[in-house]
């Protein structure tokens, strides 16, 4: 799974789709996103939306090729706002606490290993 990059450092972000789309250069898998030419407001999220907007947008990444792309770029930059992967802010949260918490100890184990 990879991240895609925007060049862009630390894990407070206040990204959004439609930052994504202003910004360059885009990561590679963007362009192939399902979402690509798709209404960016339940994706951007900057506003509040319907239930109805939010699961209309998950069906859109249900099936998409680059999915997992995008979950790991929401994760990795600390995107607060809309669905990415298919998951919401609140859910995203959660993952991204995990995933912080898998890393860490991944880490840590390394360092222990590679202490004589």
């Amino acid at each position: 799974m990879s991240t895609g990059s925007l060049g862009l450092l630390g894990a407070d972000l206040d990204l959004t789709m439609a930052d994504v789309h202003l910004r360059a250069p885009r990561p590679g898998w963007h362009t192939r996103a399902a979402c690509a030419d798709v209404d960016d407001g339940p994706f951007a999220g900057r506003h509040t939306f319907t239930e109805e907007a939010e699961q209309a947008a998950r069906d859109v990444c249900q099936d998409c090729v680059v999915r997992e792309e995008c979950l790991a770029f929401a994760l990795a930059h600390g995107v607060r706002h809309g669905v990415w992967g298919g998951f919401n802010h609140a859910e995203r949260r959660r993952l991204r606490r995990r995933w912080l918490e898998l890393r860490d100890a991944e880490a840590n184990r390394r360092r222990l290993a590679a202490t004589p």
